[in-house]
C-alpha cells in the first residue's frame, strides 16, 4: 500500500473557463427570452422570473467553476 502512495502530488484545479460559458450561454438564451416577450409569448413576471433564474444560477456554478477543488492522481 505504501508504494501506492508513495510519489503522489496533489493538484488542485479550477476551471474558470466554463463559467465564462455558462455566461455567454445564459445572455443568449436572456436574449432568446426578450425575443419571446417582445412577440408576446411570454409575459413580463414569466421573463423576469426566466432572468433570474439564469443569474443565479450562472453565479452558482461560476463560484463552483472557479472554486479550486483538489485532484486525485490516484486514478
Amino acid at each position: 500500500m505504501f508504494f501506492l502512495s508513495f510519489g503522489c502530488e496533489q493538484r488542485y484545479l479550477s476551471n474558470p473557463d466554463f463559467c465564462a460559458l455558462m455566461i455567454a450561454d445564459g445572455e443568449s438564451l436572456k436574449a432568446e427570452d426578450l425575443a419571446k416577450l417582445n412577440a408576446g409569448l411570454i409575459a413580463s413576471e414569466e421573463y423576469e422570473r426566466l432572468v433570474r433564474l439564469r443569474e443565479n444560477s450562472t453565479l452558482t456554478i461560476c463560484a463552483l467553476s472557479i472554486l479550486k477543488t483538489k485532484e486525485n492522481q490516484n486514478f
